[in-house]
């Protein structure tokens, strides 16, 4: 009875010690996935932080190219008015209406269209095309995204040339803005920071 009493004992302990084991390896594959974690998020922020001074970086470019040729003169920052953040609430309601060359209205919008028609349901009449918008409203120049606000018109050109704008969307803060891009599209919001890192043509913003 002894001998069976000594040989229970002698496996509780061992079971015991694998239970320990165990409890062990997980503690230590948890504290490495907590770690791995962090690493990642480590990595994630310092990419977020590279783009955004990238952005900043093609935005001043940008901006002493447009210098050179022909702009708008900023408006001083006193000057500006609060703006529109309401326009942002108005224009995610069309998210995912079809893009149409011309269109101006929720069966379908281009660029300027969607921006004219969000502005009208605020009471401002805006010009029907990109650049002629692009030379209405306060100008905030495309060195100063810190300047931003929702509710901002911001515009692009081909090869960062002001006075050749070709687009236009509405910020939605954050550095997203919300467009209707080309044909084959929808209205949507995108990234502004990722279309300056890569695209460089942001040539500035307007606010009614």
């Amino acid at each position: 009875m002894e001998a069976r009493e000594q040989e229970q004992a002698a496996l509780k302990a061992k079971a015991e010690r694998q239970a320990a084991d165990i409890r062990a390896a997980i503690d230590k594959q948890q504290k490495y996935v907590s770690a791995l974690n962090a690493e990642v998020k480590r990595l994630i922020a310092e990419e977020e932080e590279r783009q955004r001074r990238l952005a900043e970086e093609r935005a001043r470019a940008a901006a002493a190219a447009a210098a050179a040729r022909r702009g708008r003169p900023a408006t001083p920052v006193g000057d500006l008015p609060a703006g529109h953040p309401e326009a942002v609430d108005i224009a995610l309601r069309y998210l995912g209406v079809p893009y149409v060359w011309g269109g101006a209205s929720p069966s379908g919008f281009d660029c300027s269209g969607l921006c004219m028609y969000v502005y009208a349901q605020i009471g401002i009449s805006l010009p029907r095309t990109s650049a002629a918008q692009f030379q209405a409203g306060a100008h905030i120049p495309p060195d100063r995204l810190d300047l931003l606000r929702p509710g901002d018109l911001v515009f692009f050109g081909t090869d960062g040339d002001p006075s050749r704008v070709h687009h236009v969307g509405i910020y939605a803060g954050d550095g997203n803005y919300i467009h209707a891009p080309q044909m084959g599209d929808v209205v949507k919001v995108s990234s502004l920071t990722e279309r300056i890192a890569s695209r460089g043509d942001y040539v500035g913003a307007s606010r009614f």
